[in-house]
């Protein structure tokens, strides 16, 4: 940063990963990083499944085999519940390096 830009308290990661005090905290923030990574895609992944289960018992209300069995429902209802166990891990890790890069 040049002396003709105000300093406005903001930062990139990589800026807050070399301002880390030790290797260990560099290490925990780049942890934290990847697991924020691998949980938003566990997320999306869980919300396409879902949508796309939602969509099959569409097509099958729509061709009149919609009473076929509750299993599909079921179905439904674990990939929302598992999308929102990821969302629900993804903002605590997001929380938790939050804190991390906070006390640097």
């Amino acid at each position: 940063m040049d002396s003709s830009e105000p300093d406005n308290g903001q930062c990139t990661f990589g800026q807050v990963v070399l301002k880390a005090t030790s290797p260990q905290k560099r290490c925990m923030i780049w942890f934290f990083a990847l697991l924020i990574l691998v949980l938003a895609i566990a997320t999306a992944t869980a919300l396409v499944r879902g949508l796309l289960a939602f969509h099959k018992d569409g097509e099958l209300l729509k061709e009149g085999l919609g009473d076929l069995d509750l299993v599909r429902g079921m179905q439904q209802n674990r990939m929302m519940a598992q999308r929102v166990f990821f969302q629900g891990l993804a903002i605590v890790a997001i929380a938790v390096l939050g804190t991390l890069a906070s006390g640097i």
